[in-house]
């Protein structure tokens, strides 16, 4: 399988930073990192493939992940479950068409792919709100 990973940091403490994980295409990560460069305290960590998620250490706490339309429904289900069983407190955020995909269990936010950059920002500073405020 080929991979893409991509970390972003501020000039922080990585303890003083939230994490944002995104999983989906590299176009869909460059659009995400532009797009959190607006929030002064969060450090990104993007994969191009699911499975990348069981080399992420479960000491890596992960506050909000989103979950690209890129992913096919089998890997959202996976992603999603694995995102729940290693950060339990974990918000996830998942950008998909379609009436059916995902038990609600599995996600706490869903987009559809044509929805404003500005809405994505605003659910993940929603989540990142409530992953904190815990």
């Amino acid at each position: 399988r080929e991979s893409y990973r991509r970390f972003s940091q501020k000039q922080m403490s990585t303890k003083d930073l939230l994490h944002v994980l995104a999983i989906g295409s590299i176009d869909q990560h460059n659009e995400l990192h532009d797009l959190l460069l607006q929030l002064p305290t969060v450090r990104i960590t993007a994969l191009t493939h699911f499975l990348d998620l069981l080399d992420v250490a479960e000491q890596d706490l992960v506050h909000v992940a989103v979950l690209f339309q890129s992913l096919s429904p089998l890997e959202l289900f996976e992603a999603s479950r694995t995102i729940r069983q290693k950060w339990p407190k974990s918000k996830i955020i998942v950008i998909h068409e379609g009436e059916e995909f995902l038990e609600d269990f599995l996600y706490d936010q869903r987009l559809f792919p044509t929805a404003e950059p500005q809405e994505l920002l605003g659910l993940i500073e929603l989540a990142l709100h409530e992953e904190v405020g815990d």
